[in-house]
């Protein structure tokens, strides 16, 4: 019976300790061992580097799986964690940017410049980016004892910053994750929200990051969002009731959206304007039902066509829907929330979609638009 009861713990220790499948939905996070008081990580060389508030570094291999951190030596007063070249970047909390090897433990730390500000650092190529305390994302090249930062865009309220495919990611207070492109100025956009994520890291392929409860995490990143398709038809699912009067538009995500996302007039826009008439309706208010993956958003105005326009018997009226890709931003303003850059542009590549449909005005909408 011993004999047993043994071989059978063996057995859920393994299974237990086993690499998760590659073939296993790589969509969510997935906890895959302990980060505990991390504030600063790095992915470089195939391993995960991370600073403690206890001002020890630590490495561990990037595995699915619960894997023991190996010390690597002292990272006093670190706040914030980078990797390129075999050498680590650290920030710490008098201002000033510091390097060292990693190729052998506990080797020493260099001051090699400052870093005003600085809440979060990355590595990508020969530069160093930092998001600092003013809402701003700067950019170095990394040239030791001659460090010169300058602006790249903003980056409100964020907590930490990773790398990974030639992409930047930003994990914000508000437990949201954004990516943008390293060119000065790009969006941000947003990705996906729920995790407080205090450090993030970037390796072969996955995101790593360490959490306020003392836990790590992997990811593959996930898709940005953007619109697949608008129609001026309600789908099948929907009760449209009295709505066949309204004014109403279908909106289809590449991904499931959050109802928090979207209001009208606001981050979509629906104007209206009689071809016959010339009647203008701009910026009509409505509400929003959701699909059950919640990837579909029908758009219904509160008001009826003929109270918002007027419209002639068989008058075609024209859609004009712009639809601001939600948490796609530039030119931020902490005050408005609106995430690492915070309002935006109105330019198509800040995320924002204009799609002109057309329909004829029958009594109920039966019929879809065109696009042209």
């Amino acid at each position: 019976m011993k004999g047993a009861i043994a071989l059978a713990s063996a057995l859920v220790l393994a299974l237990l300790m086993s690499p998760v499948s590659p073939n296993e939905d790589d969509a969510e996070w997935r906890h895959i061992g302990q980060a505990n008081e991390v504030v600063g990580m790095a992915a470089m060389h195939g391993k995960l580097y991370s600073a403690t508030r206890y001002n020890a570094l630590w490495v561990r291999e990037p595995a699915p799986r619960d894997v023991r951190w190996q010390a690597l030596g002292h990272a006093n007063r670190v706040v914030a964690l980078a990797g390129a070249d075999g050498k680590l970047f650290g920030v710490t909390t008098d201002h000033k940017l510091w390097m060292r090897e990693v190729a052998a433990e506990d080797a020493p730390w260099h001051h090699i410049g400052y870093a005003d500000g600085v809440v979060a650092i990355t590595a990508m190529g020969r530069r160093l980016y930092a998001a600092t305390r003013g809402n701003k994302l700067l950019v170095c090249d990394i040239d030791p004892w001659n460090i010169r930062w300058r602006q790249a865009g903003d980056a409100a309220q964020v907590r930490a910053l990773a790398s990974l495919d030639g992409k930047l990611y930003a994990a914000t207070e508000d437990r949201k994750l954004w990516s943008r492109d390293p060119a000065p100025n790009a969006p941000w956009q947003y990705l996906s929200e729920g995790m407080p994520i205090v450090a993030l890291a970037g390796l072969g392929g996955k995101l790593y990051a360490a959490t306020q409860d003392n836990k790590l995490w992997m990811r593959t990143p996930p898709e940005g969002l953007h619109v697949v398709d608008i129609r001026l038809e309600a789908p099948d699912w929907l009760q449209a009731g009295n709505a066949s009067r309204k004014a109403l538009v279908s909106m289809t995500f590449n991904r499931a959206i959050a109802p928090s996302m979207l209001e009208g007039p606001g981050t979509v826009a629906v104007d209206l304007r009689g071809l016959t008439s010339g009647r203008l309706s701009p910026g009509v208010p409505g509400t929003f039902q959701y699909s059950a993956d919640a990837r579909t958003a029908v758009f219904t105005s509160e008001r009826t066509l003929e109270e918002l326009i007027h419209p002639q018997a068989n008058e075609m009226i024209e859609y004009r829907i712009t639809v601001m890709m939600p948490g796609t931003h530039t030119h931020a303003s902490q005050r408005q929330g609106k995430g690492p850059g915070g309002r935006g542009t109105g330019d198509e590549s800040a995320g924002r979609l204009v799609r002109v449909l057309r329909k004829p005005y029958v009594g109920a909408q039966l019929s879809e638009g065109r696009v042209f």
